[in-house]
């Protein structure tokens, strides 16, 4: 484990619904889906389920990243709409009586993320958008992370650079995000 990983902030009951980890490559000439067979015969058995779904559209980023490896953090906040601080400073302030207040909010937020050199190799990218709870339909918000960006060195040890870097970003940027009383609830083990 590097320094940098031993020192992210940790929780034991963190609020995370979902991790996901992908690479962005050129397409494969001449790979098929006995490939994807063969493949998956070395990761059954740690990987039993499979889904079946349409390939992504590739990412591309505006300051030039074409490869991105993504790493996406999906989290469950489940507050009650009215007691979201984001939604108490929303004005009724319109330039005629055509729309009142809305339904809900979303917020997107994007972060550059800097190489050693100071130039861009990524982005955080933050989402928060209303949700309803599916076991009680009660409403909440999904705070959804991903770290975009470009690999930090060829081959798979570049992809898997910048997967770390990714990550880090993800945990850190979440932690700075939320409340010192939410880490307190979600069982924080390190305080800084």
């Amino acid at each position: 484990m590097s320094e940098t990983r031993s020192r992210l902030p940790d929780f034991t009951n963190p609020p995370v619904i979902e991790v996901a980890l992908s690479v962005q490559f050129e397409p494969l000439s001449g790979f098929r889906t006995s490939h994807f067979g063969l493949l998956w015969s070395d990761f059954r058995r740690q990987f039993p389920r499979t889904e079946e779904h349409p390939p992504r559209p590739p990412v591309i980023d505006q300051f030039g990243i074409r490869r991105a490896p993504k790493m996406d953090v999906r989290v469950e906040m489940a507050l009650p709409v009215p007691q979201c601080r984001f939604l108490t400073v929303w004005t009724t302030r319109y330039s005629d009586t055509f729309l009142s207040g809305p339904e809900d909010i979303g917020l997107r937020v994007r972060y550059i993320i800097p190489g050693v050199d100071g130039s861009p190799i990524g982005r955080l990218l933050v989402s928060v958008d209303p949700a309803y709870r599916a076991e009680d339909d009660r409403p909440i918000y999904v705070l959804l992370l991903t770290a975009r960006g470009r690999p930090i060195g060829q081959g798979i040890e570049g992809a898997l650079g910048f997967l770390d870097i990714g990550r880090e970003w993800i945990v850190r940027g979440f932690t700075s995000l939320t409340s010192p009383r939410m880490h307190e609830i979600w069982g924080r083990r390190n305080a800084h």
